[in-house]
């Protein structure tokens, strides 16, 4: 079985435990949790911490166990060729032109974004293969349940009503959660016992995602499902789009529900702060960091401003409580820092992303492959929707993003044929117990 790979040899077994547990520990911020650990938190009032450490150990892990099993290839992914210019620009350039305009080197606050997501990119192909699509599905489920645990552990925890899980990659999380249960739904297992077995175990843990979902109110991710759901609603058959409208509205109970337990005024006064901007200091925020990063923007179109560059504040109003390094909108902060040129490279990795996904669902062997093609397609929509109002690069969304995107790699329809008109493809065999990959064309990426 696919898990056999890891657990039959202690590198491979500390691998998955430190990469699951840096897909699902922290991101609570000051609130008080049981599940804190020191050492993983940040250092000294940085933003580096225990968590960075296992990011930076763990492709040293994952080369030197591939090293000693004679295991030199990966898959190929149509997501690389951007994600290596997206480092270039994004990363390395402004990195460099920081260093000029310093006159010094230093290390800043943003190298723990961009670049800590390229090395994740990595990072996954490097510990997955393609066989181990089954198990990155347990090791998402696990962390949706846990954090589902910490949201209720930090209800009982603190005085707070709402906000119990505000972290972006938590948001994620939880819509993904969502998502789940709903095409778990909507795709019947016709006998697929692995995939029967996922979808019982989303559907355990769907009213608890539910109610820290609403009682953390992550709008982003709002916005996200209530834009995410109908676009895929498109892709369904006739068949599953009605399970879908009937699912929507058998659950609807429970949302309303868990909206009443939090307090209906909050959420209404929280989802409503939107259209008032003046009114909510968090929605006032982001109207006025737009509006600085567009007057930036203007300034220095082609090639964005240096790291290090906080936001030049045109209106003479003073938050200062918040970042003035990354803009709540992950395009507004590509066009900051490395110009309209970035943003062309950026917009190329999101509308191959789009397309991975989209193949995957139109390319599926089975009940069980068209569901994860589906919940996978959910996850880039919501990066791509929340993108709008969230910043894709900071916070834990470094590390999830890449798993997201390294699992989408791996699924039937992935691999297109290249220029020259040879096929790419994965094998799928299937028998009850596990799922055997055959890869061709042994390309390094």
């Amino acid at each position: 079985m696919t898990q056999d790979r890891f657990l039959r040899d202690p590198i491979g077994m500390l691998m998955l435990v430190l990469s699951a547990f840096i897909l699902g520990y922290g991101g609570v911020g000051w609130i008080e949790t049981p599940f804190r650990i020191k050492f993983f938190e940040a250092w000294a009032g940085a933003i580096f911490s225990g968590i960075e450490v296992i990011i930076l150990l763990l492709p040293c892990l994952a080369m030197i166990r591939r090293i000693v099993s004679d295991d030199f290839y990966i898959s190929p992914s149509r997501l690389t060729m951007p994600v290596v210019l997206l480092a270039l620009y994004m990363a390395i350039i402004p990195f460099i032109r920081m260093t000029f305009a310093e006159g010094g080197f230093r290390i800043p606050m943003e190298a723990n974004f961009v670049p800590f997501f390229i090395i994740m990119f990595f990072t996954w192909r490097l510990i997955f293969h393609p066989s181990d699509v089954r198990l990155m599905v347990w090791m998402l489920i696990v962390c949706i349940g846990f954090r589902c645990v910490e949201g209720v552990a930090i209800w009982f925890s603190n005085d707070i009503i709402w906000g119990l899980l505000t972290g972006w990659r938590d948001g994620l999380l939880l819509s993904l959660g969502l998502c789940g249960a709903l095409f778990a739904y909507v795709i019947r297992p016709e006998g697929e016992e692995w995939y029967a077995k996922i979808r019982k175990a989303l559907y355990m843990i769907f009213p608890l995602v539910i109610f820290v979902f609403i009682a953390s109110m992550r709008r982003s991710y709002m916005l996200g499902l209530v834009l995410t759901i109908p676009i895929l609603a498109f892709y369904l058959k006739p068949a599953e789009r009605k399970r879908l409208f009937r699912i929507l509205l058998l659950v609807a109970p429970l949302f309303i529900a868990a909206i009443f337990i939090v307090g209906a005024d909050r959420f209404t006064n929280r989802i409503s702060g939107i259209t008032s901007p003046g009114e909510e200091s968090s929605a006032a925020w982001r109207v006025i960091e737009y509006y600085n990063v567009y007057r930036m923007a203007l300034e220095r179109p082609l090639f964005g401003w240096p790291w290090g560059f906080a936001f030049i504040n045109y209106t003479g109003i003073e938050l200062t409580w918040l970042n003035i390094l990354i803009p709540h909108n992950v395009y507004l902060y590509v066009v900051m820092r490395s110009g309209l040129v970035g943003l062309v490279f950026f917009i190329w990795l999101i509308w191959r992303y789009v397309r991975l996904s989209l193949d995957t669902v139109r390319n599926t062997p089975s009940p069980g492959y068209r569901f994860l093609a589906l919940w996978m397609a959910s996850a880039t929509f919501l990066v791509v929707t929340s993108g709008i109002t969230n910043p894709v690069f900071a916070s834990k969304l470094i590390i999830l993003i890449p798993f997201l995107m390294t699992l989408t790699s791996f699924l039937p329809g992935a691999i297109r044929s290249n220029n020259k008109g040879e096929k790419k493809s994965l094998a799928y065999y299937h028998d009850s117990a596990d799922l055997f990959v055959k890869e061709r064309n042994h390309s390094s990426f």
